[in-house]
């Protein structure tokens, strides 16, 4: 059902739905409970929908009754979140507290005695410098060659300095400044 959040189905997870409905199941209450923690009951009811629209797999109906409630509460979940607008800036997605990914960029030596993590803005970039090595803070998807060896070469240019000097700790006024 995972798939659902990535693309539309597509008949080929009808036939592995097909398959698996031949095999013994778990109890219901466990595949309920496995999409409810996992937050996938509207998408494994609309899989069975729509498989049953495709094969016969009728042997999953109760399967779909039982996850109504589930996907329901799920949906309702769902429908009161407000979505961060995404945005390639990593200093306003730290600002608006969306998730941001760490490109390794080498590890620092003695970073073990540092009690916190850093952060370092160059430009219109972010490094975490941190006692197990240095980060590029990225979010989005792809980071060009050149993204990437400006970071690396930023990143060189520190460890040839003295890291101590640097005095920003990991917070929003950090990120602002």
């Amino acid at each position: 059902a995972e798939e659902r959040l990535q693309r539309p189905f597509h008949p080929r997870d009808a036939l592995d739905l097909y398959a698996m409905s031949g095999q013994d199941l778990p109890p219901l209450a466990e595949i309920v409970a496995a999409a409810e923690s996992l937050r996938l009951a509207p998408e494994l009811a609309e899989l069975i929908r729509y498989a049953s629209d495709l094969l016969p797999i009728d042997r999953l109906a109760p399967l779909l009754s039982a996850l109504e409630p589930a996907a329901e509460t799920e949906r309702n979940l769902r429908a009161g979140h407000v979505p961060v607008p995404e945005t390639a800036d990593t200093r306003k997605a730290l600002l608006q507290g969306v998730p941001v990914h760490g490109i390794h960029l080498g590890r620092i030596e003695e970073g073990d005695k540092w009690p916190v993590s850093r952060m370092h803005r160059y430009g219109e970039e972010v490094l975490l410098l941190t006692p197990v090595g240095a980060y590029l803070l990225v979010s989005d998807a792809v980071v060009s060659r050149e993204r990437h060896a400006a970071a690396t070469e930023e990143f060189n240019r520190l460890a040839r300095g003295n890291f101590d000097s640097l005095q920003e700790d990991i917070s929003a006024a950090a990120v602002r400044a």
